[in-house]
């Protein structure tokens, strides 16, 4: 247990001979979060929300539109579909993106839960912008959101790339 009574995470691997897989073995002993780490669960949090505020617009926007369960796409090029069509996109570009995006925020909140959940904050707010600028209809009003999520999406990445890099290097 750790001084705030959370329990810890002692990982040891053991080798033997080779480095190939089936020789590797991991035993957990305990498992520690950062102090700060909260902040990347609440960040978390607020971003399974956004996914959930995006799937209603998908529904309110699929009764709007008549399209009916299972037609993921509206056919036809009229108004109602191109508005439904963009909803329904904007959400499953985030479901496409969510579970990097997640992996890699818990990952750095590891080693730096502040900048992982301020990234994980701006990825959800960008992710909202990029909806309601998509559903209006107008594919070119995604940008904005889109760019801002983006931005904070290839953040995560590099950090995780600099912490996985740091933890082979022994630093």
């Amino acid at each position: 247990m750790s001084a705030a009574g959370l329990p810890s995470l002692r990982l040891q691997v053991q080798r033997r001979g080779t480095l190939a897989p089936s020789r590797v073995r991991l035993r957990v002993a305990a498992v520690a979060l950062p102090p700060n780490y909260g902040w990347v669960m609440t960040s978390v949090a607020f971003t399974a929300a956004v996914v959930q505020w995006q799937a209603a617009r998908v529904m309110k926007a699929r009764k709007e539109c008549g399209v009916a369960y299972p037609t993921l796409y509206a056919p036809g090029t009229d108004e109602l579909a191109t508005r439904f069509n963009c909803t329904q996109r904007a959400h499953q570009n985030s479901i496409e993106m969510l579970p990097q995006q997640l992996a890699m925020q818990m990952l750095v909140g590891l080693v730096y839960p502040r900048a992982a959940a301020a990234q994980g904050l701006v990825w959800a707010i960008g992710r909202i912008l990029y909806t309601r600028g998509y559903s209006t209809g107008d594919p070119a009003q995604r940008a904005p959101g889109g760019s801002l999520a983006w931005m904070s999406y290839l953040c995560l990445m590099v950090a995780t790339a600099v912490v996985g890099i740091r933890m082979v290097l022994g630093m």
